[in-house]
C-alpha cells in the first residue's frame, strides 16, 4: 500500500514515486554508449593473434640457442670499437672495493645475545734443531751495568767532542791537512788472527751478541718451535659472532693473546710417545727471561709480524748470527720486507684484575688495540725507544736510551778504543748493553688491520740431543664474553662458562694444533766434509780416508774452536784434542787446553778424491760423504755444500782476517756493520 505523502515536498514525492524508474534509464544509457564506442575501434591482424605471437617467440628461442659464431653473417655483426688509453688497461683485484659487510646491508643491524667467537688455532708447525752459545746475566748486575754505561757514554761523549774539536783546530793550523784517519789495514770489523801460547790460531770474532765480562755463557742445543697465528681471520671471525651483540665495544671485543702452552712427544723405535705440556708462555715468564739477557739482539723477523708474546725474543747468540731459521717460512725477514709498519703510542688496558686472585697469564698490559698501525717492538731490539729502526749514539744513548742498534748501514767515528759517535743504523745482532730497563713491561700489540699472520715462536731447551721429538701448541686468549652484564649472553655461553674452574674464567684456549713434523737435536758440535784421500795404490793395506773439519762450542772461553783430522769409513767423529783454530771474543789461556768435539756424527761412507787430468794434479774429484746423526738420521753432504766455512777456516790457519765479520778490509765495511773512521785506534 502506498504511503500517503499529500503533505511532503513535491520533489521529494517525484523521487520517490519514479526513481527507480529514472535510475534504470540511465544505467540502460551507459551501455549503449560503451557499445557503440566498442564498434569503432580497429580489429588485431593476423599477424598479432595469440597463435602468431606464440609461434615467433618460439622461433627466436631456437636461433638463439642454435646460434654458432663460425657459421654466422659477417655483415650482420656489430663489432664495438677498441677503448683507447686507460680504459683498456687491466682491472687489478686489489683496486675492487672490499665489501666485507655485504653491499646490501640493512641501515641497522639486528642486536641479539653475545655468543662465543670460533677461535683459530696456529698453523703449519715448523720445527729446527740448532746448537749455539747463549749470554745470560744477573738482573742486578746488568742494572747496574746499564748505569755505568749511561754515565760512560755522556763522559765518553763529551770528551770525544772536546777531542774532536782540538783536532780540527790543529789540521786548520796545519793547513787542513786531516790526522789520524785510516783507511787501509785492519779495521774495528774485522781483526787478523794471531797464534796462542799452544799453536792455535785465535781470530776474535766479531759477528753476534758482543760480551762485557759480567755474562754467564753456555753452550746449548735447542729446537725452534715456529708457526703461524692466523690473526686476520681471527678478528673477522670475532666479528661475526660479536659485532652485532648487545654490549658491543670495539676496543674489548677483538683477539687478545697472552699466552700459550706447549705439548711435547718423543719419537722412539716404538713409535710415538705419550702427548705431555712441557710449558706455559705467559708475559710473566717472557719477562722474566728478558731480564736475564745482557745484550739486544735485533730480530731477523719483519716487525710487522712480531708479537709481544708469542714471538719469543731472540736470546744473546754469540759468534755468529740468527738466521732465517727463527723466521716462519711463510714470512719475509726484515731485510725484504717492503711494508714496514709505523709505530703509534699504546694505550693503557682498561680491563680490572681481581686482587685476591692469583693470575698465571696476567701482566701489565692484557690488551691489544686494533686500527694501530704497524706493531711496538720489545724495547730490546734497539734504535728508537721501541723502534727498530732508530738511530743511536755513542754506546747506543739515543732516543728513548735505544742501545742496540737497527738494521743497515752506520757510520762512526770512534777514538782509541772508544766507542765511537757513531750515528745511524748499523751493528746489527746487538753487541751493546741491554737498553730495556729489568723488569720493564712487555709493550701493547697493535694490529695493523692487513697482516694476515703474526709469528709464534719459541725455543725448547729441555729436549736431549739425539732424541727426535713432534710438537703441539694452542693459545691463550682473553674471554671477551667474561663481563657483569650476564643477560647479554647467548645460553651456550652462559653453559660454557658455568664449567670453567673460577680463576679461568678470563680466558679461553683454542683446540690444539696439528702435530709438528719430526725434529731432532744436534749436540753443540758440527762435522763438514772437507775433501777425500784416497788410498794408496802401492800399499794393499791402505784405506781412503776423510778429511773432515770439525767444530764444537766450549762456553769455559765462549768461543767457538775447530781443528780438520783424517777419518776412515765408520768413525765417530768424537775427539779429546787442542784446537786449531779458536774464534772468541776475549779469549785468555795460560796454555793452549785440550777441548771435548762430541758431534756423536758417524762417517758411513764416501767418494771422490780421484784424480781428474794427468796434467793438473789438483784437479780431484769433489768429495761426498755419508753420516748418521745421533738420532740415527742419514744425510749426505758434498765439499762443495760449506765452501765458504772450509775457507774461514783455511784463512784464519794462514794467519788472515776472520772474513766472517761483517765488514772486511779498507777501514771500512759494506753491509751490516756499516762504516768506521778510525782516529787513532778503533772506530765501533
Amino acid at each position: 500500500m502506498a504511503a500517503n505523502l499529500k503533505g511532503g515536498n513535491a520533489l521529494v514525492r517525484f523521487l520517490l514515486t519514479h526513481g527507480e524508474k529514472l535510475g534504470m534509464a540511465g544505467i540502460a544509457v551507459c551501455a549503449g554508449m560503451l557499445i557503440w564506442s566498442a564498434l569503432g575501434l580497429e580489429r588485431l591482424g593476423e599477424e598479432r593473434q595469440p597463435a602468431t605471437l606464440e609461434q615467433l617467440v618460439t622461433r627466436a628461442d631456437s636461433h638463439i640457442r642454435e646460434f654458432r659464431w663460425d657459421s654466422s653473417d659477417e655483415e650482420n655483426i656489430l663489432v664495438a670499437a677498441p677503448l683507447e688509453g686507460e680504459a683498456m688497461k687491466k682491472v687489478l683485484r686489489k683496486n675492487f672495493p672490499n665489501f666485507q659487510e655485504g653491499i646490501d646491508r640493512g641501515t641497522l643491524d639486528p642486536v641479539g645475545l653475545r655468543r662465543d667467537p670460533v677461535l683459530a688455532t696456529a698453523e703449519d708447525l715448523e720445527v729446527s734443531g740448532d746448537a749455539g752459545l747463549w749470554a745470560e746475566a744477573d738482573p742486578a748486575v746488568m742494572k747496574r751495568k746499564q748505569l755505568e754505561a749511561i754515565a760512560k757514554a755522556k763522559r765518553d761523549e763529551k770528551a770525544q767532542a772536546e777531542a774532536v774539536g782540538r783536532r780540527s783546530l790543529e789540521d786548520s793550523e796545519r793547513g787542513g791537512r786531516p790526522r789520524g784517519e785510516m783507511f787501509g789495514g785492519r779495521d774495528g770489523t774485522a781483526r787478523g788472527a794471531k797464534k796462542g801460547k799452544g799453536g792455535a790460531i785465535v781470530v776474535q770474532s766479531r759477528t753476534g751478541a758482543q760480551l762485557h765480562g759480567f755474562e754467564t755463557i753456555k753452550a746449548d742445543s735447542w729446537i725452534t718451535l715456529l708457526a703461524r697465528v692466523p690473526i686476520e681471520k681471527q678478528y673477522q671471525l670475532y666479528d661475526e659472532a660479536l659485532k652485532s651483540a648487545l654490549g658491543y665495544n670495539s676496543t674489548r671485543d677483538i683477539p687478545n693473546y697472552i699466552g700459550y702452552q706447549v705439548q711435547r712427544a718423543e719419537i722412539a723405535a716404538a713409535g710415538e710417545g705419550e702427548w705431555n705440556v712441557i710449558d706455559t708462555v705467559t708475559m710473566k715468564s717472557i719477562q722474566r727471561k728478558l731480564d736475564t739477557y745482557p745484550v739486544n739482539m735485533t730480530d731477523v723477523v719483519a716487525p710487522r709480524f712480531n708479537h709481544p708474546v708469542l714471538t719469543h725474543p731472540l736470546p744473546p747468540l754469540i759468534l755468529r748470527e740468527w738466521d732465517e731459521r727463527v723466521s716462519h717460512s711463510s714470512m719475509p725477514l726484515a731485510s725484504e720486507d717492503q711494508n714496514l709498519p709505523e709505530i703509534e703510542e699504546s694505550l693503557e688496558d682498561e680491563s680490572e684484575e681481581d686482587p685476591e686472585e692469583e693470575d698465571l697469564f696476567a701482566g701489565p698490559a692484557t690488551s691489544s688495540l686494533r686500527g694501530g698501525r704497524g706493531e711496538l717492538s720489545r724495547g730490546m731490539a734497539g734504535g728508537r725507544g721501541a723502534s727498530m729502526r732508530g738511530r743511536g749514539r755513542g754506546m747506543g744513548m739515543g732516543e728513548g736510551m735505544g742501545m742496540g742498534m737497527g738494521e743497515g748501514m752506520g757510520m762512526g767515528m770512534g777514538m782509541g778504543e772508544g766507542m765511537g759517535m757513531g750515528m745511524g743504523e748499523g751493528m746489527r745482532g746487538g753487541g751493546r748493553l741491554s737498553s730495556r730497563p729489568v723488569g720493564a713491561s712487555l709493550p701493547v700489540f697493535n694490529w695493523d688491520n692487513k697482516t694476515p699472520d703474526v709469528l709464534l715462536r719459541y725455543f725448547d731447551t729441555s729436549a736431549r740431543p739425539g732424541r727426535k721429538y713432534r710438537y703441539k701448541v694452542r693459545l691463550v686468549m682473553i674471554d671477551v664474553n667474561n663481563i657483569s652484564s650476564v643477560q647479554h649472553l647467548d645460553p651456550s655461553v652462559t653453559d660454557r662458562r658455568a664449567t670453567v674452574k673460577k680463576k679461568m674464567l678470563k680466558y679461553r684456549f683454542t683446540d690444539w694444533s696439528k702435530p709438528s713434523p719430526i725434529a731432532s737435536v744436534p749436540l753443540p758440535a758440527r762435522v763438514y766434509l772437507a775433501a777425500v784421500k784416497p788410498a794408496k795404490e802401492a800399499n794393499y793395506n791402505s784405506e781412503p780416508e776423510a778429511e773432515l773439519l770439525v767444530k764444537a762450542l766450549n762456553a769455559e772461553y765462549a768461543a767457538e774452536i775447530a781443528l780438520l783430522r783424517y777419518f776412515p769409513r765408520g768413525s765417530v767423529v768424537n775427539l779429546h784434542d787442542k784446537a786449531t783454530v779458536i774464534w772468541a771474543n776475549h779469549y785468555e789461556a795460560e796454555s793452549e787446553p785440550k777441548f771435548d768435539f762430541r758431534t756423536g756424527v758417524t762417517l758411513l761412507d764416501f767418494s771422490g778424491g780421484e784424480k781428474l787430468s794427468k796434467r793438473n794434479k789438483k784437479l780431484v774429484e769433489p768429495a761426498r760423504a755419508v753420516f748418521m746423526d745421533p738420532a740415527g738420521r742419514l744425510s749426505v753432504q758434498s765439499e762443495l755444500d760449506e765452501v765458504e766455512t772450509l775457507e774461514d777456516f783455511r784463512l784464519a790457519v794462514e794467519g788472515g782476517q776472520d772474513q766472517r765479520g761483517p765488514g772486511r778490509g779498507m777501514g771500512y765495511g759494506g753491509g751490516e756493520m756499516g762504516m768506521g773512521m778510525e782516529m787513532g785506534g778503533r772506530g765501533r
